[in-house]
């Protein structure tokens, strides 16, 4: 499963701080930013995600227990929601926690 630039669209910046990250910034449509969260879910679902900008890539193996952190917030007429989900590496930890969320739409 690959997510890349150049399967969904458009130009944007891809930023190498190191080996060890991988970050990306472009401006998509709705139907773009729609794409790679669905090639997300199912990295996530095979436990097998490659990020890709073209002069980089980054292989991630979801396992486990995974952390799950959603924000949102409106400022002076912008909009932002941050989604990030975290893991441990080499734990296959699968007992369950659940916190209450609803997620509507």
């Amino acid at each position: 499963m690959r997510v890349h630039e150049g399967a969904i669209g458009k130009a944007g910046r891809t930023f190498m701080a190191s080996m060890h990250e991988f970050k990306h910034e472009s401006i998509q449509d709705r139907s773009s930013v729609v794409r790679y969260l669905k090639a997300l879910i199912a990295g996530i679902e095979s436990g097998h995600l490659e990020l890709d900008s073209g002069d980089q890539s980054f292989v991630l193996e979801p396992q486990g227990l995974m952390k799950l952190e959603i924000r949102a917030k409106r400022k002076q007429g912008r909009v932002k929601t941050t989604l990030k989900f975290s893991w441990r590496e080499g734990e296959a930890n699968t007992e369950e926690h659940h916190d209450a969320l609803t997620i509507s739409s």
